[in-house]
Formats: C-alpha cells, structure tokens, sequence
C-alpha cells in the first residue's frame, strides 16, 4: 500500500501551480478586454458608417448622386479594409494573449494593439476629409455654373430696361447700375461648408461685431429654421452649402449681385411691402417682408418662369401667366423659393411687380449678413 512519508521533499518549484493560477487567470482577463475591444471596433464601425451617411445627406445629394460618390471614391472599399485592418489587429492581440507566458508581457501585447480603435477612427476621419473635400468640388462647380446664368442674365437687354424703370427711364443710371452688379457678382467670393458651420459662421456675424468661432459654437443651439446659406457684406463673400442646392447658391448670389443693399427705390419699396400677404407668424412675417428677401424671390421666380418656358424675361406678364404659377404651386412643381413668393404676395399686385420691378437701388446702407 501507499504511504504518504510527511517528510518527504518535493523537488518541484512550489511557485509553478500559481503561476499556473495566475497566468489562468490574467488569460481570462485578457481574453474579456480583447472582446470588449472587438465590441469597440463594431460601435466605431457602426459610428464611422453612420458619420459617413450624415456628411453626405447633409450635402443636400440625392440618393443616386450620393451613390455616384462613393462608388467613385471607393468608400465602400476602404471602410472594408478599416475594418478588415482592425479585426485582423484584434487577431493578432487575441493571438499574443494565448501565446504569452508571464502577465506582464501579456499587457504589453494587448496595450500595444489597443491602438487598433484609435486607427480605426483616424481610417474613417480620413475618408470624411475626402468626401468633404468632394462635395466642395461639386459645390464650387455647380456655383460657378450658376454664377455665369446670372452673369448672362443681369446683362440682358431685357434686364437693362427694367432697371430703366427703376431709375424713372434714365438709361445712364440703369447702364451704371447694371455694370455694378455684373462686378459686384463676379468679384464676391465663395465658401463652401456643412449646414452645422454655416449656422456657427452665421452666429458669429450676427451682434455688432465677430465672435471667436469657439464662443460661437457655445452659443449655437440648432432650430428647426436652419439658415442654409448667407451672404456677408463686409466680407463680399458668400458662405454656401456642400454639394448642389441650386436655390441656395442662386439666392445668395443675387444678394451678392447688389453687394446686400437693403432699401430699394421708393415706389418699389412701397409696392413690395403692399403687395405683402403675412403668414400670421412674426418671425416669418419679419423675415419675409423684408424688401430685400422679397425682391431676390422675385427675381428667381423670373428665372424659374424663363427656364419653364412660362414667360421671357422682356415678355409682359399677364394673368394668363399667373393662372400658370398657381397651376404649377398648387401641383406642387415650383421651387422653396418661388412657392414662398406666391404664399406672401397678393394675387391683384403681380402684373405690377413683375413689369416694372428689376432690382435694387444703391442709395442705402449695407446690410452685414444677409440669409
């Protein structure tokens, strides 16, 4: 039989069971932050896709042109090989766990591929630099496509004797004043940024002087009457949106064309602000009668009517053609713009403006920001 002698003297390091213990126990540890890290990975994977389809739809693109981007930046690519990167760095740090003899150098394998998150982010940080600075393409062509529209436009025979009227048929004053609209519009610079930093660019503009951007940002608090665009006097300089928003650009852009002169002549003054039909909401009512928001809706609904086939610019407007506008308003087929224009302008009152109202006189004081 088998006797257990108490005075026998194992040569085994007593040590190696807890060793044994500890490595366990350290390996259990290990294996837990690997898997919290691959939850990591999958929460910045979630967040980097969902940054990535924000910045886009921001831009104001439609689903097929956010699509034409992608594929043609390959973003779909690269946010797999972000991920595929990350996962196979995982991998690896699940890989040195198993492998590692002492707990120690355990921690320093997983520490040192704990920079797998943070290159995970600097991955998608760099593709949202590149779709921005795509979309600033896009925007700063599609600007300049409609800055020469305008250009062509305002240097029309046509828009020559309109603004003959205003100026009570002197061709000399209309001569000068055109001339300064096409200077006024080709000189006035543009800048192109999300609707988040427009808004935080607005609100530094908007006290008696420049705020620092970061009180701005303290201040900004998002409203459902988002300012999409602005133009700023004292700069020249139009602050527009990423991507296409023809409306915005080509609002802004008329503003530009007059440098943000405020008052108009005195007979159209009066006309605008009697032909006003409110809302019965006192911070649309206050921005809407404003001569000078009224007056470039105005002009773009020329513009709408001309590219519609309603009515040449130098053609009278009729009541034939105003049954066209409500047709199309009711139906839904004008733009924001437009449709804002014929929401807030009596019906007796638009054969008068549009044949004898072109554009702004240049008596008035300047106007710092103007949306």
């Amino acid at each position: 039989m088998f006797k257990l002698d108490e005075n026998f003297q194992t040569k085994k390091d007593p040590s190696v069971g807890s060793n044994k213990l500890e490595r366990g126990f350290a390996e259990k540890t290990l294996e837990k932050d690997v898997l919290g890290m691959e939850d990591k990975a999958l929460e910045l994977k979630k967040r980097g896709d969902a940054r990535l389809e924000e910045a886009l739809e921001l831009c104001g693109l439609e689903t097929e042109q956010i699509a034409r981007i992608k594929k043609e930046l390959k973003i779909d690519e690269k946010m797999r090989d972000i991920n595929i990167r990350a996962n196979n760095s995982l991998a690896r740090a699940f890989h040195f766990v198993k492998k590692t003899i002492t707990v120690g150098l355990a921690f320093l394998a997983f520490s040192g591929d704990a920079m797998t998150g943070q290159a995970q982010t600097d991955g998608y940080e760099k593709i949202l630099e590149e779709v921005t600075m795509r979309m600033k393409e896009i925007a700063s062509d599609s600007a300049k496509e409609i800055r020469r529209t305008l250009q062509e436009h305002i240097a029309s025979k046509e828009y020559l004797d309109k603004l003959a009227l205003e100026f009570d048929g002197d061709l000399g004053m209309a001569e000068d004043a055109q001339k300064r609209r096409l200077e006024y519009l080709t000189s006035t610079s543009s800048e192109f940024m999300s609707y988040d930093d427009i808004q935080i660019e607005m609100t530094r503009r908007e006290g008696s002087f420049e705020i620092p951007r970061w009180l701005a940002e303290l201040s900004f608090i998002k409203k459902d009457f988002k300012t999409v665009a602005f133009y700023s006097t004292s700069e020249h300089s139009a602050f527009l949106p990423l991507g296409e928003n023809r409306e915005a650009v080509e609002h802004e852009l008329l503003h530009a064309s007059t440098k943000g002169r405020k008052d108009i002549s005195g007979t159209a003054k009066k006309m605008l602000r009697d032909s006003y039909d409110p809302l019965h909401d006192e911070e649309s009512d206050r921005y809407h009668i404003n001569p000078t928001e009224r007056l470039v809706r105005k002009q773009m609904l020329d513009l709408e009517m001309e590219e519609l086939g309603i009515k040449g610019y130098g053609e009278k407007f009729t009541h034939d053609h105003y049954e066209t506008l409500i047709d199309l308003y009711n139906k839904g087929e004008l733009s924001q713009g437009a449709r804002e224009f014929i929401e807030t302008t009596k019906a007796e009152y638009f054969e008068e403006i549009f044949n004898g109202i072109a554009g702004f006189s240049f008596d008035s004081p300047e106007v710092e920001n103007i949306s």
